[in-house]
């Protein structure tokens, strides 16, 4: 009668399982993302863009607080990731989204 056997492969401690290695992967992949959320009383609540060929998000970000700056929208509170940036501002204005460029230098 041939013996069952008991080997298992053995795993790193440290090593991701492979459903969180799959996720950071996916992740990687993934272009940055800028999102803009007004929390004011408009009917455009939230854009969300990104930088365009290798343009660092931080640059976009400095970008988008010079906008908001100018303006003079209040800033509730910025975030910075190495894959998005979340931005909430407060304002009336209606055509908020049209002014915050991510893009441009001031």
């Amino acid at each position: 009668m041939p013996s069952a056997s008991t080997e298992t492969e053995s795993r790193d401690a440290n090593e991701p399982w492979p459903s969180e290695a799959e996720d950071r992967r996916l992740l990687a992949n993934q272009p940055p993302s800028v999102f803009i959320t007004n929390v004011g009383r408009t009917r455009v609540r939230q854009i969300n863009d990104g930088p365009w060929d290798d343009t660092p998000i931080v640059q976009s970000l400095i970008n988008a607080l010079k906008c908001i700056q100018a303006k003079r929208y209040r800033l509730q509170s910025a975030i910075y990731t190495v894959q998005a940036v979340y931005i909430f501002i407060e304002t009336e204005d209606e055509d908020w989204n049209v002014y915050i460029n991510i893009h441009d230098e001031l």
